[in-house]
């Protein structure tokens, strides 16, 4: 059954940037699971596992949707954690976006959702990039807890999101493998 998330896709630029910090928080590998530079991604919507119906129908509609959006400047800022770094789950760069764009692609994806049936999303949107998520019962190691509250408030990259893109989603014992669908390109 495939597993099918909505997302802004890194550029390579991003990519490249934070290969060095993935290098480094690889040595945690006992507490955290990194994410692989290559599938950095902003999730927009996660939709999970769908029938195979339902996903080809999801896919036929999505390359058939007309965004008119522009490509969205972006900030990485700051690392921090979720929800907090006492008993964080998740290792995360921050963004700074501006404008209303990232907000309304939300919107535009929640409707595009709830005409299949998911349900609409109750939480506020919170743009961030995962580097890592804190593997069960685990705490963050001392270094890893000052290496997160020294780069809290640095400025990382200036980059751009100029796509978005339906994946699929396919876990295994390496962890999660990620195949883009199909890729709306903005300002086209």
């Amino acid at each position: 059954m495939p597993r099918l998330f909505i997302a802004l896709p890194a550029g390579e630029d991003v990519i490249e940037f934070f290969r060095p910090q993935y290098e480094f928080l690889q040595k945690f590998k006992s507490s955290i699971k990194a994410v692989p530079a290559e599938n950095f991604h902003i999730t927009v919507k996660f939709l999970g596992d769908c029938e195979d119906r339902l996903a080809e129908d999801i896919l036929a509609a999505f390359k058939g949707l007309g965004l008119g959006f522009h490509p969205i400047p972006v900030r990485f800022r700051g690392i921090g954690t979720f929800p907090h770094i006492k008993k964080a789950s998740v290792i995360w760069s921050g963004l700074e976006i501006e404008g209303e764009m990232v907000d309304a692609i939300v919107r535009r994806m929640d409707d595009f959702s709830s005409a299949f049936g998911f349900e609409r999303e109750k939480r506020k949107f919170i743009p961030h990039l995962t580097l890592a998520r804190v593997r069960r019962d685990k705490s963050l190691p001392p270094m890893l807890v000052d290496y997160i509250k020294e780069n809290s408030r640095k400025e990382f990259i200036g980059s751009a999101f100029d796509r978005i893109s339906l994946f699929e989603s396919r876990l295994d014992s390496s962890g999660a493998a990620y195949e883009e669908l199909h890729a709306i390109l903005f300002g086209n």
